[in-house]
């Protein structure tokens, strides 16, 4: 199979320092931005400039521990230092505070193994936030007042509540040796059960891949019969997967980046970028996590011919990054080498040409989009 790419533009992004993450922010009007923990900016494309400073904003990000952004663009969810939270609108520009949780306080380096720092998600229209405490001690849910409008003009708090999720004793958790976990969330509609959000964390267990998934289902008013009565519910699930049966030369890796997650948009699939030392045994893990369905393919060997490296070289070819198209029918990685391929939902890499305003390049399975330049 092959898949035409349409270059329409191209920026050579003016800042020295590297950026994590691209995301399209804003309904009325749209924008491109790039983010890290304690850095936002917006890019113009194709000149490459960027705007350094979201006023808002700036003030909050040096005490930032986690960022991210909704399924829809409209809002940004920050955790500080201290607990507390924010949500930033940005159509509106309009920051809101949240009470915090004594367990999502951080006060820790911010560039450590992700299970040893806070994680938050928000939900599309604001009113729901999923947070884990460092190192998966603990997972939370915040939720706005019902009769709190989250972006009232009047105030700049949003009233809410937080509530810790049991997690029962069968249910297994990475800790705070797991530098390799990787965890992820998705808020959504299913017809059957209303507004629910799963989050996954992965992790090794032995010779096992463990995927552990919380589903959180909201009630609806009808469904609740007492103030006191929570208003979700909420349900554990931990699977054990033998790395023989996915790769029969795969070992268990310590390393942070050793797994990476990403839920699709409708919630059905968890892809799990299980990286490792053999570039030959890197696979992809479609993992359907309320169903106990699992299917894997093969990474092509990254791009690579396959031969002997040194460990960096073969670290640099690890998938870093995962994005699902926004009908869910492709799967796109980039790796530490920028190379960036497309996967099809359930398969393995496809091969891609590009055309238009770039060098005409491929057809390859990896394009080399981002090239990564070593200086000795």
């Amino acid at each position: 199979m092959k898949v035409e790419l349409q270059v329409l533009a191209t920026a050579s992004i003016k800042r020295k320092k590297p950026w994590p993450a691209l995301a399209f922010l804003g309904q009325a009007q749209e924008s491109l931005f790039l983010l890290d923990k304690q850095r936002v900016s917006v890019l113009y494309v194709p000149s490459g400039k960027t705007k350094r400073r979201i006023s808002s904003l700036e003030p909050l990000l040096h005490n930032t521990t986690a960022l991210q952004y909704s399924h829809e663009g409209s809002f940004l969810v920050g955790l500080l230092t201290s607990g507390d939270a924010y949500l930033w609108h940005k159509d509106s520009n309009r920051l809101k505070f949240l009470q915090g949780f004594e367990s999502l306080a951080y006060k820790g380096e911010i560039h450590v193994p992700a299970c040893q720092t806070p994680h938050a998600w928000v939900s599309d229209s604001g009113r729901h936030i999923v947070a884990s405490a460092p190192g998966f001690v603990d997972t939370l849910v915040w939720e706005a007042g019902a009769s709190q409008p989250v972006l009232s003009p009047n105030s700049n708090q949003v009233q809410g509540s937080w509530s810790v999720i049991e997690v029962p004793a069968h249910v297994l958790l990475p800790g705070k040796a797991n530098f390799e976990a990787s965890s992820n969330a998705c808020f959504c509609v299913k017809e059957c059960i209303g507004e629910c959000c799963l989050y996954s964390c992965v992790f090794y267990r032995g010779n096992e891949i463990c995927v552990t998934t919380l589903l959180i289902q909201w009630l609806d008013a009808q469904q609740i019969y007492s103030y006191r009565q929570s208003t979700y519910q909420a349900e554990w699930k931990s699977k054990l997967h033998p790395l023989t049966q996915i790769d029969p030369e795969a070992t268990p890796l310590d390393d942070p980046g050793a797994l990476v997650t990403k839920f699709s948009n409708d919630g059905q699939l968890l892809a799990i970028a299980v990286n490792q030392n053999k570039l030959a045994s890197c696979k992809m893990m479609y993992v359907a996590p309320c169903h106990d369905v699992v299917v894997c393919a093969d990474l092509k060997c990254m791009g690579t011919r396959g031969g002997q490296m040194d460990a960096w070289s073969v670290r640099s070819y690890w998938v870093t990054s995962l994005q699902w198209t926004h009908d869910d029918l492709y799967l796109v990685c980039i790796n530490g080498q920028g190379l960036v391929g497309m996967l099809t939902r359930l398969g393995e890499p496809v091969l891609l040409a590009t055309q238009g305003l770039s060098p005409e390049i491929g057809p390859r399975f990896y394009l080399p989009l981002h090239p990564l330049s070593n200086v000795q």
